[in-house]
């Protein structure tokens, strides 16, 4: 997932730092796979269903919390990631205490779960959905002239190749 791969390249060591998911959903699910495939250990998920995230957990051998401990654990983390369809925000900017480590928060929910006055705080990035979709965009335009870059080689090798072939048909045997 383009969220798993921005943290990974804001964040140095990131196989030591504490990752937390809010949502136990599909993308919550995405998430955590992504995490755990690159490594990744420190990893938490809760969900409004504490039952759905403790089955998350137990499948990926991840902790399990309730949502309603995000308040008390979220200084805890290095990382925490936002996937689910709440209405309202989850992570607040009054939740936050400022301290000297560099933390990341990506919001992919629709609408924000995470709110946006926490990238005011010292130390503190905020990812959102339009920044993935920027980077997304940005990705796809860089695949395309790569695309179009490789056709235009193949068809040089091709008619070289052609050329070849036709040159070889008009030799004595």
């Amino acid at each position: 997932s383009y969220a798993v791969e921005m943290c990974f390249n804001l964040c140095n060591n990131i196989l030591d730092k504490s990752i937390l998911i809010i949502g136990a959903g599909q993308t919550g699910e995405l998430t955590l796979q992504n995490f755990t495939k690159k490594g990744c250990k420190q990893i938490a998920i809760c969900n409004r269903t504490f039952e759905k995230a403790e089955a998350l957990a137990h499948q990926y051998n991840v902790k399990a919390l309730r949502i309603k401990q995000i308040p008390e654990i979220i200084n805890n983390y290095d990382i925490v990631l936002a996937a689910t369809s709440s209405k309202s925000y989850l992570v607040t900017y009054s939740m936050i205490t400022p301290d000297s480590r560099n933390r990341i928060f990506v919001d992919i929910s629709v609408p924000r779960n995470i709110d946006e006055k926490i990238s005011a705080i010292k130390n503190i990035t905020l990812i959102a959905i339009d920044d993935l979709k920027h980077h997304i965009n940005e990705v796809s335009l860089r695949r395309h002239q790569a695309l179009a870059m490789a056709e235009k080689i193949l068809n040089e090798v091709k008619d070289d190749f052609a050329q070849w072939m036709s040159s070889r048909s008009l030799l004595p045997v």
